[in-house]
């Protein structure tokens, strides 16, 4: 596509690693359709050379050299996606997005993130497309879930679609097939699962957005514990997760209606829980233990991991553990993570007392 920017295009996705695989999906999936993947300029490289090398470590990964090329090569945005520089789209950009607007980013940052984008393009921008809420946090200041800062900072009501599923971006981009949920209004759930329809992304429709959209800070946070966990055992870490499964169990009914509340078991809620040896949440929580044990204080090792890289499962314990003690949800796990973080308690001693705890409570 030439270098410029349309003036409608039907859909717009702003960041980097997990935005370029979705966008690379929904624009295979919808040839006629103009898709913009919106990346900031870093370290020397446009937008265009940054999102051409985002996967070069995992690329690299791969022992088979014939294996990598094809790596390579499939990872490739199609003809009818472009890559425009944030800073260029902010200043440029008046137009409106036809169907799909996403903005992924970590949630201490997605507030301010999108105001900046609104306040630059005009909220006329999203007047008739859909809004997908699919960043896994919860806001630290208000305890806000992620699709309701979208809608609060958007303008759009009720209108933003939330997606989770345990989609790995890499895989994402390689066109692995998938699975993910989506949830919220039934027509805009509707529209957005029909954008996916050519893709090997299945699309589940699940419950209340609530519901799904809390599961992402929880299975983070879950994610981040099981990594503690495998300092002792992998039966530990197997313990950790099914306790984190029943742990999201309990807030997710008490925020949805008890008596029509059923744990989506299609989609990625209950996958992302199979996942975790393969997150960044957990290879976070593995070198925190690590850093622990040679002696690195907490603040210091926490400091260290979150340096490069967003780790949402230590962003979000702590305003986490906030909100499911406002709902009086027992959620010990994450008691244990925040604790920990906080530096009120050893990992040992927050083992000890969920094996204590775990006597006299149902998991």
């Amino acid at each position: 596509m030439k270098n410029s920017i349309p003036e409608n295009p039907d859909i717009v996705g702003i960041g980097t690693t997990f935005n370029f695989a979705l966008a690379k999906v929904l624009a295979e999936s919808n040839p006629d359709m103009t898709t913009l993947l919106v990346t900031r300029a870093k370290n020397g490289m446009s937008a265009q050379e940054r999102v051409e090398h985002l996967f070069d470590d995992r690329i690299g990964e791969i022992q088979d050299q014939d294996e990598r090329e094809e790596a390579r090569r499939i990872i490739q945005l199609p003809e009818n996606a472009l890559v425009v520089d944030s800073d260029i789209f902010l200043r440029k950009f008046r137009g409106q997005i036809r169907k799909l607007f996403f903005q992924i980013w970590k949630s201490s940052q997605l507030r301010a993130g999108l105001t900046a984008t609104r306040d630059a393009i005009g909220q006329k921008a999203f007047v008739n497309c859909e809004i997908l809420s699919a960043s896994k946090g919860i806001e630290n200041s208000t305890l806000q879930l992620i699709h309701k800062v979208h809608e609060e900072t958007l303008g759009v009501r009720e209108r933003a679609v939330v997606l989770l599923g345990g989609n790995l971006a890499f895989d994402l981009a390689r066109g692995m097939p998938m699975i993910t949920e989506i949830a919220g209004d039934p027509q805009s759930v509707r529209r957005v699962a029909e954008l996916f329809s050519n893709s090997k992304l299945r699309v589940y429709r699940s419950l209340d957005k609530n519901i799904l959209d809390v599961a992402g800070p929880t299975k983070n946070v879950h994610s981040f514990a099981a990594g503690i966990a495998s300092v002792f055992s992998d039966s530990t870490v197997a313990a950790s997760a099914t306790r984190g499964l029943a742990e999201y169990e309990r807030i997710a009914a008490a925020i949805g209606s008890k008596a029509e509340f059923e744990v989506p078991r299609n989609g990625g809620v209950a996958s992302d829980y199979f996942l975790f040896a393969g997150t960044r949440n957990f290879n976070a929580g593995k070198k925190f233990i690590g850093l622990l044990k040679n002696k690195i204080p907490v603040g210091t090792a926490v400091s260290e991991i979150t340096r490069d890289e967003t780790v949402e499962g230590i962003a979000s314990a702590i305003p986490l553990r906030d909100f499911a003690r406002k709902l009086n949800v027992h959620a010990p796990l994450i008691e244990a993570v925040a604790a920990i973080l906080e530096g009120k308690i050893s990992v040992r001693k927050a083992a000890a007392n969920l094996i204590e705890c775990g006597r006299d409570a149902e998991f």
